[in-house]
């Protein structure tokens, strides 16, 4: 009997011994691995959760079963907030959330996920996968045994739900407002209190009058969680994200307990996945927004010329302090600008705007 044949008639362990005992690639005979993921996420913010179970079923699929990756909802292993401690910390060998919210703990974080005014998610994929991004969000990750790994993007997030009508800057002086990042600092300079609060929690703060404005992602998700109240404004377009990209964080411990093909079928799902949420959220926020569009009480509108100059001038200002306050900062947004000039310049010449 041919070896092969052999190896389809007996059980998966018994062939996993066998092919161990001939010296065969240690690949066909990797030790099996259960790891946790926690996530920023609840079940039912369906693009993320889907994105992440299509992850862990192609890392399961890639590996021969070597590696199964459990997904967990936000609150069951870390809150929102939380996530990249666990891991950090090897509660979790695995996490999924937006790097600007651990902006407090490594201020670099944040030009990985989004800058006011900054790269939309396909000159953010130029940046990352074929210029130095990924390198650098590795370097800001590595203190912390942190391994980061792009896994989607929201595309261009809507600058959100406002109580009142918005005409200039000066409207935003002493409204509650949640807004991560970059763009939280800079409302705080045009005159806003700014708080931040998990998407859990948004919508009771909105209605009650808790927060005069919510920013969470845009027309799908804005809609399931509840957001589209009667009265509001809906805002765009996202000066504060432009993109919004997702991070896979991976402990750099467990990462290196894994064989190589594992550790490169990983990074290959990772890629599929960060691929699968861009399209995703593209057709599920045009079709959203016309929803949005058709409800009573909801005034879609778009922000006045005169807001978004005065706006894109105070985060010029507040993103050049921030870079300069911090020395790996700085080189990222050396290196971040340089591109986003060249593809504004190509963008210019190239795309068409009807």
């Amino acid at each position: 009997m041919r070896r092969r044949d052999l190896l389809k008639g007996v059980g998966l362990a018994a062939a996993a011994v066998a092919v161990a005992g001939t010296g065969a690639p240690a690949a066909f005979a990797a030790k099996r691995r259960e790891w946790r993921m926690a996530t920023a996420w609840s079940r039912d913010m369906d693009v993320f959760w889907d994105g992440l179970e299509r992850f862990s079923a192609r890392v399961f699929e890639l590996t021969g079963g070597g590696l199964r990756i459990t997904p967990l909802p936000a609150g069951e292993l870390a809150g929102p907030l939380d996530v990249f401690q666990a891991v950090a910390e090897g509660r979790a060998e695995m996490g999924h959330a937006s790097a600007y919210y651990w902006a407090d703990r490594i201020p670099a974080a944040q030009w990985f996920s989004s800058v006011p005014f900054g790269m939309d998610k396909n000159c953010l994929n130029s940046w990352l996968y074929d210029g130095e991004g990924l390198r650098f969000w590795e370097q800001a990750y590595e203190p912390y045994g942190v391994v980061p790994l792009p896994m989607g993007d929201t595309g261009a997030q809507m600058f959100g739900w406002f109580r009142k009508e918005l005409r200039s800057v000066s409207d935003l002086v002493g409204l509650n407002l949640r807004f991560p990042g970059l763009a939280g600092k800079v409302l705080e300079r045009a005159g806003a209190r700014v708080v931040m609060l998990p998407g859990q929690e948004l919508r009771d703060a909105f209605a009650s009058g808790a927060l005069d404005g919510v920013n969470w992602i845009g027309p799908h998700h804005d809609l399931a969680l509840g957001l589209a109240g009667a009265g509001a404004w809906y805002y765009g377009p996202g000066w504060q994200e432009p993109s919004g990209r997702m991070e896979g964080l991976v402990s750099r411990a467990a990462l290196e307990q894994l064989d190589a093909p594992q550790r490169a079928a990983l990074r290959a799902a990772a890629a599929e996945t960060d691929l699968w949420m861009q399209a995703r959220f593209d057709a599920a926020n045009a079709l959203s927004l016309g929803k949005l569009r058709g409800l009573a009480g909801v005034r879609v509108a778009s922000l006045p010329d005169e807001f978004l100059n005065r706006i894109w001038v105070l985060s010029r200002e507040v993103i050049d302090e921030a870079a300069a306050a911090d020395p790996l900062s700085a080189r990222i947004h050396e290196d971040y600008m340089r591109v986003w000039e060249r593809s504004q310049t190509w963008n210019a010449f190239s795309v068409l705007n009807i």
